[in-house]
């Protein structure tokens, strides 16, 4: 006989539970945030930590006008009135998150954006106008609509608009003041070198289920680019009503409601699209190009045996015989056909298996004696020395480990830094860890907050003692970030110094020196520049940056240590020794490229390569790098003395920077400083005269649903079946998606029995976040 178990101890727990006590600490996406205050804005609440103060107090200030400028382009009116938006530190990995699991609300992770997501001049703001777009434009709903059982699932949103029109309208509302995803070529590569190499996927293919590499990023790079063209194309009125035809009107797919606004076919308008994208008049294997061979080809062999043709047929950069779009006798679309030469090179070089089998390496680090690699679908890190006939060993695997960010070498190769995601905690963290290259120890650091570690030599061996080391490593707090250094003493890390930037700036891309300096990419406002500045000694915070334009697109920054010279550049003139500089380029319009720098000028590639050049390492007469493709990236190397450079204008200045010891109290070193913290302080007190103490656990509002979810037991006390309908259920959650509380009834017609459950659990149900993981 079945009987059902109500779950009294629940009922009477939430009885005295105290929703309207003020929240001073709390577990799940506020993890670690106390003293929760909440400030009212004309459509929002927004909900944060004191650790949070300075990007509520940004947030207040702009999140109304950036909701009416939505609005206004979609041609709706603001559905919100106090609309939660939480704002957390307990992550340290950027993203953020819509929500409409019980309610509407938005979850801001406060933290500074990596490398390859920097894409705009005020971090916050951009992302918050991404998530808002998600709330706004899936809540264009009709009054018949609007009410409890339609908060949180409805057709419209949740059958039927996939995440390539959710997140094509996220990205291209970014994107359109200029900054954002869609202004970025490298974001732009995937989807301009998969038409290259004949992937292109069909639209199917990018709404938001593929399980495999790219995976989850299809329909932010896919769905962006159809939903910008769409835009251009047909114009935002005509996109407005598209929104509100699939979000109010019945179609089993999202097809039906776009043939009906543009009067065109989803398969029609999605190969016009695919017409429109531009690619280079270049051919799609890499290795016709004259100056770019294989590493792995090449790896192992002596230099006299390198190079050889292996004799076989070959072609693309899939390693499959044929021409630029993977197929016999079609070239890609919007791609030339490449010259006859080259075409007969691309049919005798073929690809080495290693470099065909979907792995993808990235992450490249190099030192004087040789460079280190991440494979990323095994997160495995390999280390390549480089002979003195100038030719590479074969790779041997150093060590595998969970959530590898980046790695890079000290100068003489004694010692590997190591950045990584530390899952280990409620919420993830950011974490750097030092491997001696010798000896294969490890020697970690507790703090969290830290990525782009390095390890630079603080002072070189003189008059009988040893080098001494230190790594450094950025650390970020909120939406700023700095430079910090430890030193390495006795297998242990002590904290050393701190190398504070400029208001605005970020550094990325950490290098270390052998004179006791660290080369970094730094970004201010929307413009990225290259610095190279002592950590230690007498000119400790002075340095030299370069300033490539603003149209220059930075990435992957490594000293170079180069002995051969590439043709274009003179002797005397080419860079040689640890202060001239590699890194990846992108200019508007143009695939990543190399970049070569130093004193008396810059140069970088005078030709697109497919694939890219992604992390270069300059080692010998070589230059190794990654080249990204649609389902992997490839490890191929050129011959330094055959790379055709161009020379283009750098702007070279002094800097200097604020260093502060480990036993200074402050770093404000100059009046201008003392005065601009005197009127933060003072902002901050008016602002949090208008904050109040956040009482409200669970919010005042109900989501229901058609069905129940109460359990029956047998007669042993195991779970024999639940009620699921007829039924109802209603679900309240708090702001931060730590707790979801649920209260079902229902009544099981086969049993006769009928009952009621109370139900908590922690996790969101539903979600569009600003970008996952590849």
């Amino acid at each position: 006989m079945r009987r059902l178990n109500a779950i009294f101890l629940l009922l009477a727990f939430f009885s005295f539970y105290p929703l309207k006590a003020e929240v001073t600490s709390i577990n799940g996406q506020l993890s670690g945030g106390t003293n929760i205050r909440s400030v009212q804005s004309q459509y929002f609440l927004i909900i944060f930590p004191e650790q949070c103060i300075q990007s509520a107090m940004e947030l207040r200030q702009s999140a109304d006008l950036i909701c009416q400028k939505i609005c206004s382009q979609m041609n709706m009116t603001c559905p919100f009135n106090a609309m939660p938006v939480v704002i957390t530190q307990s992550t340290d990995v950027y993203n953020a998150y819509f929500s409409n699991a019980s309610y509407n609300h938005i979850v801001l992770f406060d933290a500074a954006a990596t490398e390859d997501l920097s894409f705009y001049s005020n971090t916050l703001l951009s992302t918050f106008e991404h998530e808002l777009t998600h709330a706004l434009t899936v809540n264009q709903k009709s009054d018949k609509f609007r009410h409890r059982l339609c908060n949180m699932i409805y057709w419209g949103d949740f059958i039927e608009t996939p995440s390539m029109i959710k997140e094509g309208a996220a990205v291209a509302q970014e994107s359109r003041g200029g900054q954002g995803r869609l202004n970025s070529s490298y974001f732009l590569h995937t989807i301009r070198q998969a038409k290259l190499s004949g992937e292109f996927p069909s639209w199917p293919d990018v709404l938001g289920s593929r399980d495999i590499y790219p995976a989850g990023s299809t329909p932010y790079i896919f769905g962006s680019s159809f939903t910008q063209w769409l835009q251009e194309k047909y114009g935002m009125q005509k996109y407005a009503d598209f929104w509100w035809e699939i979000i109010n009107n019945f179609h089993i797919t999202f097809r039906g409601g776009f043939q009906k606004v543009y009067g065109v076919n989803l398969n029609a308008a999605w190969k016009e699209f695919v017409q429109s994208v531009q690619v280079p008049s270049i051919n799609s294997n890499p290795l016709a190009e004259e100056f770019v061979g294989d590493f792995f080809r090449d790896a192992g062999k002596a230099s006299g045996k390198a190079g050889k043709s292996s004799g076989k047929s070959g072609g693309n950069a899939d390693g499959k015989s044929g021409n630029a779009d993977g197929k016999s006798g079609k070239p890609a679309q919007g791609a030339q056909s490449a010259p006859s030469s080259q075409s007969g090179k691309a049919e005798t070089k073929k690809l080495d298996r290693k470099n065909t089998s979907g792995y993808r390496y990235t992450g490249l680090a190099s030192c004087k004696n040789g460079f280190a690699y991440i494979e990323g679908e095994t997160s495995s890190v390999y280390f390549s020395a480089i002979r003195k006939d100038g030719s590479f060993e074969k790779p041997k695997k150093l060590f595998a480990h969970n959530g590898v960010a980046s790695i890079s070498l000290s100068p003489d190769g004694a010692f590997l830094a190591l950045s990584y995601y530390s899952y280990n905690s409620m919420n993830i963290k950011t974490k750097v860890k030092l491997y001696n290259m010798q000896t294969g120890d490890w020697t970690s650091l507790d703090e969290t907050g830290l990525r782009d570690a390095t390890v630079l030599i603080a002072r070189g061996a003189k008059e009988g003692k040893a080098a001494e080391y230190s790594l450094a490593a950025v650390k970020v707090s909120g939406q700023n970030s700095y430079i910090k250094t430890y030193r390495i003493k006795e297998g242990q890390l002590e904290e050393d110094t701190e190398l504070f930037l400029g208001k605005g700036e970020a550094p990325f891309s950490l290098c270390g020196g052998s004179g006791g300096n660290i080369a970094f990419l730094c970004r201010q406002d929307s413009e990225w520049k290259i610095r190279n500045v002592f950590a230690y000694g007498k000119n400790a915070g002075k340095g030299i940056e370069y300033s490539l334009g603003k149209d220059a697109e930075l990435r992957d920054l490594s000293f170079y240590y180069g002995t051969s010279t590439p043709s274009g550049l003179s002797t005397s003139d080419y860079p040689s020794g640890e202060e001239s500089l590699v890194f990846s380029l992108a200019m508007p319009g143009t695939f990543p490229r190399l970049g070569i720098i130093e004193g008396s000028g810059a140069y970088i590639l005078s030709t697109d390569v497919s694939g890219g050049i992604y992390s270069p390492v300059c080692i010998g007469e070589s230059t190794v790098y990654s080249a990204h493709f649609y389902t992997d990236s490839k490890l191929l190397k050129m011959h330094t003395k055959s790379i055709p450079l161009k020379s283009t204008h750098a702007e070279e200045k002094t800097i200097s920077v604020a260093v502060k010891d480990k036993n200074e109290e402050s770093r404000h070193n100059d009046a201008n400083s003392k005065a601009e913290a005197i009127q933060q302080e003072e902002a901050i007190a008016s602002f949090l005269a208008d904050a109040k103490p956040y009482r409200n656990m669970f919010q005042k509002k109900l989501s229901v649903l058609p069905f129940s979810k109460v359990p029956q037991y047998d007669d042993n006390g195991a779970i024999s079946n639940s009620i699921v309908f007829p039924g109802v259920m209603g679900i309240f959650a708090t702001p931060w998606d730590n707790e979801i509380l649920s209260i079902s009834t229902g009544w099981d017609i086969f049993s006769g029995c009928g009952g009621l459950a109370v139900s908590l659990q922690g996790g969101s149900m539903q979600q569009t976040q600003f970008f996952v993981y590849g």
